[in-house]
């Protein structure tokens, strides 16, 4: 009966497909939500699921261990995380349920798989057997459940709840089995699983997380936090082979290839410039518009490589809308719209960067149309005191 629900879903998708009311994008993207292996998503348009080309043609080494220029932010609870960066150091310790690739598409992590009811209400989230923490604790959905209740207490003060808490609350969520539990929404929601890999959504250990994980750091993940000093040093070694990690490489052996990673905090941009070029790192994570200054002393040496990635970080430039003269909307979408973006992107970015919707969200076709036409409109705002004009593009 389940899968049938299951089916209905997705041929109401392929129907949509069908009549080109979605790309295939976003076609594989929505049946992966709604719990299609993403082989088979792809494969219901016509496609071959993209292969990690890691190393491609090169046999896995093992040993080293990496040394990164970063920010070494205060934290103790996971789910009141307020940077990417931050997440970055502890991604490698505790690890997330599911994990969105660079495609936007939703595969499961620690999930086995999910499955979405026909009105989008309860979620089946199945957990992968077998999984340890590294202090040894068996990984089960008791520690799913812990998680997600943190992440709705008002009281943890949890970046996540804004998210998740419009649809999700506490008693919504039912174990329904040692590895599985179901989410009963308020309302239908198709992202549950994107929003699963929100950067603070880690997975804790119920039996020993008493709100800070510095103090104990126990994840699933390949590395052990051996030591973590705010503003100076985290220090990270890989997972003892007596208890190894859950997936193995390339060469069948438990991840990680590396002893180790080490996070160093050197304060400001030129520090991180220095630290490079002396050989105290292997490189620079700035988290932030150092980068570009990083970009600028770099780009024309040739012992540095620099590796472009697209995401869809953002910097924003914010109105005080309950401000005068912010508080109008018309001279809010002036500003908006007299932006010359080509010129900001190469006088701050030094046109790295790529153009997207002129809104902070991701980039869908709908978003790029209306970019578009924006880019062609005129405003016409008048305020008192201020005068009358045109604002155009």
């Amino acid at each position: 009966m389940f899968q049938k629900r299951i089916d209905l879903n997705l041929l109401n998708l392929m129907e949509q497909r069908y009549d080109k009311k979605i790309s295939r994008r976003e076609f594989v993207r929505y049946a992966a939500l709604l719990g299609a292996s993403v082989a088979g998503a792809y494969g219901m348009v016509g496609l071959s699921a993209p292969k990690n080309a890691y190393a491609a043609g090169k046999k896995a080494e093992r040993g080293g261990t990496l040394k990164i220029i970063t920010s070494i932010q205060k934290a103790t609870h996971p789910a009141r995380f307020f940077l990417m960066s931050i997440s970055n150091i502890f991604r490698n310790v505790a690890e997330y349920l599911t994990w969105t690739d660079k495609d936007n598409i939703t595969h499961p992590y620690l999930l086995e798989n999910w499955k979405a009811s026909l009105d989008l209400k309860t979620w089946t989230l199945n957990l992968k057997k077998g999984i340890r923490f590294n202090n040894g604790d068996e990984l089960t959905v008791d520690d799913v459940i812990f998680s997600l209740k943190q992440w709705l207490d008002k009281d943890v003060g949890s970046s996540i709840l804004g998210l998740m808490g419009g649809y999700l609350s506490p008693s919504g969520i039912e174990r329904s089995g040692k590895y599985q539990v179901k989410l009963h929404l308020k309302h239908p929601e198709i992202a549950v699983p994107e929003h699963l890999f929100h950067y603070p959504a880690l997975i804790l250990n119920h039996k020993t997380f008493e709100g800070d994980f510095i103090k104990a750091p126990h994840g699933t993940g390949p590395y052990v936090m051996e030591m973590y000093r705010e503003g100076e040093l985290c220090r990270l070694t890989r997972r003892p082979d007596e208890n190894p990690y859950w997936q193995n490489g390339a060469d069948g052996k438990p991840l990680p290839y590396m002893d180790g990673m080490e996070f160093i905090d050197m304060g400001s941009v030129d520090f991180y410039i220095s630290g490079l070029y002396n050989g105290k790192a292997d490189m620079a994570d700035p988290a932030g518009p150092g980068s570009i200054e990083i970009y600028k002393a770099l780009k024309n040496d040739p012992r540095f490589k620099i590796k472009q990635i697209p995401s869809a970080r953002t910097h924003i430039l914010n109105m005080r809308a309950d401000l005068k003269p912010w508080n109008d909307n018309r001279v809010r979408m002036a500003l908006k719209l007299c932006q010359r973006r080509e010129k900001l992107l190469a006088l701050v970015y030094s046109n790295q960067g790529l153009f997207m919707s002129p809104r902070p969200i991701r980039n869908t076709a709908k978003n790029r149309f209306l970019g578009i036409i924006l880019k062609k409109q005129s405003i016409f705002w008048e305020k008192p005191g201020m005068g009358t004009g045109w604002m155009s593009i």
